[in-house]
């Protein structure tokens, strides 16, 4: 049984954070914005160099796994007074449905956007006339979805229109020859839908690769996602952190309870053991005949764990695979052989010394990942990986409180017994100190369980919760309102180059609540470099006080400026060479829609008005929309976008993993040590009532009661349950200040804001935990009682003599 759940655990705890982790690393690196998701070569076409350049890296990208999608596009296709979009695609059939006609399949013809059809009142069989040619168009079609990575962002493809120009037109290359010369030609790399978190090695390097060969090569090149998958990395990096470090609690505690049920099955053996020796047998036999059928069951046991785990959850990795059959047998076998080779009086000293480096390993491990700060390591060639020891460092960290905590129980307990016996009567309590004190083994053991099952439960409790807190509020802090959306327009213009964004169509988007613009532009105040948020209805409010613009900056600025409320500051805009007065009115950690995390949010009409050069426009290029499904608000975004967006959900994975599966390995942490915890207090219980016998059959004789010997048992469990839930409490405080925080940290982007210690607690998770672990200890305690009674231990038996 115990086999069998272990290994349960193992490959149930590995095989659905996987699971999950592929499922999250595909979404991710198909998520909003496109152009984030994307990366694009782009060549003039009369420069035949630089075509024949993009296109030896356009092969290479293809031969490392990319997707490559090609385009060549005539711009400023100007007839009368309508300015045209036109493309040459290959792969639009993949891309796009008909929604009337044909696809256009020779030259002179032509198909286009349903939206860019509406636009221009024409349908298949109407002559669209694009200046130097006259084309039939044969079809109109729709985008599966717009918000595809291998549109990167085109907003023609909902909208029909592009800063003004309908389109996009498609024909053939042929025919687009005939259009004026000033073509670009475009390859957009994107990743294939099947990627999953195994790929992010080959693509981080190919990526990596790539850009540096783009830049060697001169190139132009456009997009993120050489940043994102590097990103992701990190983030899939982080979550595999976690769940090796649930592996490993899960490891060590299932370790430790499989070593004392193999314990307890060679105690009840001892005697035909010593037989067996007596009658001639070699260490090879006694080792076999101890250990061989309790290695088989262990076998069987996992065997059936396994395949309970892959019938619920699919087939689980190799590794633990072997990690899952191979350890039960191992350590069957190894607690088989003390009692032929070594001996009983040998294995304490080796234990305690084991235990005690184990302790040391801890505390360091600890002190260095504190000093590191972080979970994933990058090389300089940009692989990402898991610092190995700082997973280890949690169980390690434990089992140091475990045997802080065992060392020092003995003395004190003795010490707690002489008092209970000058100032009580009480002969039980005595005798409980006593045997808790006296058999260090037992206690040891019991302590340890405990230990490791309260540190997990409650380190993986507030983990899980802290997680999530974590990255919401990053996200919240980046974001602003629940979608931002940034728009391909000049930070500062005059009006006749770029007119104002109309917020009207974002206002009518699904759920959304309210649209508010706004201006992000870098800005100098003395010689420090930072951002400004000028918000329509910003939270200072519209006015200008005292002839400057309240403004609310974060504490990071105030700091590097040495600033407090009411100073007053020269804000210079270096677009225009302009400058407004500022009136510091609020500092704050962090401001709300500051992505750079640094930086300060003013009023746009009141950063307007006080412009230096009053010619000078603020043009919005950001748009706060509030929203009830931040998710269908984004998505429709590009229906009403006529420019390039970039769209940032603060509710949803957005360029990072979600930490759900962070928070699923920590669950399967803190559930599953209890069940394995509960396990194990039952086989050190029930294993020590044997060896309690003949003292209790002594204490008998002396005249204690069965009820004295009952409550002194109960006593004795109580006292090492106590010990251990202290220990287990206090590894816990050390995880939750230490490497809770690397771990969550990790969670997160690089650039992300410092938002400190984030803790919260999951409390279902530890309530689960504590609960199946108190019920376990209660009913263990008891039947451990009822056991021992059934002994019949009033009498001396000649073998405990």
């Amino acid at each position: 049984m115990t086999s069998a759940v272990f290994a349960a655990l193992v490959a149930g705890l590995a095989t659905s954070t996987a699971d999950q982790l592929d499922h999250d690393v595909a979404r991710a690196l198909a998520d909003l914005p496109p152009r984030s998701a994307a990366l694009r070569v782009t060549a003039t076409t009369r420069m035949d160099e630089e075509v024949r350049a993009a296109e030896r890296l356009a092969r290479r990208a293809e031969a490392s796994g990319l997707v490559v999608t090609a385009s060549t596009r005539a711009d400023d296709i100007v007839v009368g007074p309508r300015s045209f979009l036109v493309e040459e695609r290959r792969e639009l059939a993949g891309l796009a449905s008909l929604t009337s006609g044909r696809w256009a399949v020779s030259d002179s013809v032509a198909t286009l956007t349903a939206a860019a059809a509406e636009r221009l009142r024409v349908s298949p069989g109407d002559t669209l006339d694009l200046g130097p040619v006259s084309v039939l168009v044969v079809g109109t079609w729709a985008a599966d979805d717009p918000t595809d990575p291998r549109w990167f962002g085109d907003p023609g493809v909902a909208s029909g229109s592009d800063a003004g120009a309908v389109g996009p037109v498609v024909l053939s290359a042929a025919t687009l020859v005939r259009l004026p010369d000033y073509r670009t030609s475009t390859w957009t790399l994107t990743v294939p839908s099947s990627v999953g978190g195994s790929d992010l090695d080959r693509l981080t390097s190919a990526l990596r690769a790539f850009v540096e060969e783009a830049d060697d090569a001169g190139a132009a090149l456009d997009g993120s996602l050489a940043d994102r998958v590097r990103e992701i990395a990190r983030a899939e990096s982080s979550v595999n952190a976690v769940r090796r470090v649930a592996l490993v609690l899960v490891g060590v505690v299932g370790t430790l309870v499989m070593w004392h049920v193999a314990g307890a099955v060679r105690a009840a053996r001892s005697t035909e053991a010593m037989l067996v020796v007596a009658r001639g047998a070699s260490p090879g036999q006694v080792i076999a005949w101890h250990g061989g059928d309790v290695a088989i069951i262990g076998a069987l046991g996992s065997a059936l764990g396994l395949v309970a785990c892959s019938a619920a959850l699919g087939p689980p990795s190799p590794y633990v695979l072997a990690v899952a059959v191979v350890v039960p047998p191992a350590l069957a076998i190894a607690r088989a052989w003390p009692p032929a080779v070594v001996g009983r009086s040998g294995t304490a000293p080796v234990a305690l010394v084991v235990a005690i480096l184990l302790a040391g390993a801890g505390i360091l491990l600890t002190a260095r990942a504190a000093w590191l700060g972080d979970v994933v390591l990058e090389s300089s060639s940009g692989a990402v990986r898991v610092d190995g020891l700082t997973v280890l460092a949690p169980a390690l960290v434990l089992v140091a409180a475990a045997v802080v905590t065992v060392l020092l129980t003995r003395p004190l307990l003795g010490a707690a017994a002489r008092v209970a016996a000058r100032a009580s009567n009480g002969l039980a309590l005595v005798l409980a100190l006593r045997r808790a004190g006296g058999r260090s083994r037992a206690t040891a053991a019991t302590l340890t369980l405990v230990a490791l099952v309260v540190g997990t439960a409650a380190a993986s409790a507030v983990a899980s919760a802290s997680a999530g807190a974590v990255v919401d509020r990053t996200r919240e802090m980046q974001t602003g309102d629940d979608v931002r959306v940034s728009v391909g327009a000049e930070r500062v213009v005059d009006g006749r180059q770029s007119p104002q964004v109309d917020l009207g169509p974002y206002a009518g988007l699904p759920a959304v609540d309210r649209v508010r613009g706004a201006v992000e532009t870098p800005v100098g105040v003395a010689d420090l470099k930072t951002t400004l948020l000028a918000v329509d209805g910003g939270e200072d409010g519209d006015g200008v006080v005292a002839g400057a613009v309240p403004i609310a900056i974060t504490g990071g600025l105030a700091s590097d400026l040495d600033v407090v409320v009411g100073d007053r500051l020269e804000v210079l805009v270096p677009d225009v060479a302009a400058t407004f007065p500022a009136v510091v009115r609020r500092i704050a950690r962090s401001l709300s829609g500051l992505p750079t995390g640094e930086g300060m949010v003013a009023s746009r009409t009141a950063v307007q008005t006080s412009l230096s050069k009053p010619e000078a426009l603020l043009t919005v290029n950001t748009l706060l929309l509030s929203s009830g499904d931040p998710l269908a608000t984004a998505r429709a975004v590009p229906s009403v976008a006529d420019r390039p967006v970039t769209v940032v959900r603060a509710r949803s994975g957005q360029g990072e993993l979600s930490p759900g599966a962070a928070q699923t390995a920590w669950r399967w942490a803190a559930v599953g040590v209890a069940l394995l915890g509960a396990i194990g207090l039952a086989a050190v219980v029930l294993g020590s009532v044997r060896g309690s016998r003949a003292e209790s059959a002594v204490l008998g004789a002396l005249g204690a009661t069965r009820a004295v010997r009952g409550r002194a048992r109960l006593g004795e469990s109580a006292v090492a349950m106590a010990a251990g839930l202290v220990a287990g409490v206090a590894g816990a405080v050390l995880l939750v200040a230490v490497l809770v925080p690397v771990l969550s940290r990790a969670l997160v982007p690089e650039t992300a804001p410092d938002l400190g210690r984030v803790v919260a607690l999951d409390g279902p998770v530890l309530a689960a935990s504590l609960v199946l672990l108190a019920s376990a200890a209660i009913v263990i305690t008891l039947a451990g009682v009822v056991v021992a009674r059934g002994d019949a231990d009033d009498l001396l038996r000649k073998e405990d003599v």
